[in-house]
Formats: C-alpha cells, structure tokens, sequence
C-alpha cells in the first residue's frame, strides 16, 4: 500500500515538472541547446546565445553628501547560461571639464557565482568601500560641476566556449537624479 502511494506521488511530481517547464519554455529552451549540440553547431545562433547587460542603475540620495552607494543590474536576457561570468568595474566622481573615465582594459576576477542563468541577474555595487562625498562635492555634483561615473565590462563565455564582451559607461545625470548611458563605451558582442 505505501509503495503504490510513493508511486503516485512521484508521477504526479513528474507531471508537475513536466508543466512547469513547459509553461516556462524551459524544456523547448533545452531542446533546441540540446539538438543544436548534438547537430555539431559551431556557435550558438545569435537569438539562443548569453547576452549580459546592464537592466537598471539606483543610486541612493545624497542630498547633504554621504555615499553616494549605486547598484547596477545586470541580467542575461539571453536563451542560455553566460559561463565564466567576470567583472571589471570602476566608479569614480570627476570634473565635468576632465574626459570621462575609460572602461577598463582587463577582465576581473571570476564573480560570485560565475554563471548566471537565462533571466536572471545580479548586483554590482558602486561607491559603498569609498569615503563618503563631502557636502561640498554633494553640492558640486548637483551643479553639474562635478560628474559621477560607473564605467565597466562583463566578460563572460555561451556553451561553446566562444567569449563574449559587454562594455558599459553611465553618468550622472543632476537634473533627473539618476545614472543615465553616456554616448559611448555601451558596447555588446
């Protein structure tokens, strides 16, 4: 009696299963990876490849200074995994009249989970290990006299191996209070 039970369960489990990841496309997600393997495709098309990004920047106020702490989403919006995920990051506060910062020339170190997943993300946080800004630079940022930047690149790799570049630069904006893209150094491949 309690074998035929467990057998019920664990179909009913099963059917479960199956349904949830049919309503989540998962299981044609993993189909397609597992065909296009098995077909012997170089690289991944470019709909079903990782594409990391930037999703939204917040930054938390600073109206009489303190730290101006920015955390930057990332999420792979992409059909399958990103491997080897690294970041490289910089934030820094400038004079408006100096170029904006470069993104960074290397790769950095391998990030906490070093996979990130189709569809979900993760935190990269800005300014919280630097002194806070004093409420004269607060006032100067404000002005537009000063600029706050985040600048930074995702390295990552798709199921072949093949590597993949994400660049991003972001500036603060005083008239909206917020991060916003600057024209250039956005760059994905």
């Amino acid at each position: 009696m309690l074998l035929a039970l467990l057998l019920v369960v664990l179909v009913v489990l099963a059917i479960d299963t199956y349904f949830t990841l049919r309503l989540n496309g998962l299981s044609d997600r993993l189909t397609s990876v597992a065909s296009s393997m098995a077909a012997g495709s170089s690289a991944p098309a470019p709909g079903e490849r990782p594409w990391v990004g930037v999703d939204s920047v917040k930054t938390a106020p600073f109206a009489n200074g303190g730290q101006p702490v920015t955390t930057v989403h990332i999420v792979n919006s992409g059909h399958e995994p990103a491997y080897d995920l690294r970041s490289n990051t910089v934030g820094s506060l400038r004079s408006a009249t100096t170029p904006s910062p470069e993104v960074p020339g290397q790769k950095g170190p391998l990030a906490t989970t070093g996979l990130l997943l189709p569809n979900t993300g993760g935190n990269l946080t800005f300014f919280a290990n630097t002194r806070a800004l004093t409420a004269d630079e607060a006032n100067n940022v404000r002005s537009g006299q000063y600029v706050l930047w985040l600048a930074g690149r995702l390295d990552y790799q798709d199921s072949k191996g093949h590597p993949h570049l994400t660049t991003f630069r972001y500036r603060y904006d005083p008239g909206m209070g917020s991060f916003i893209a600057a024209p250039n150094g956005n760059v994905a491949n």
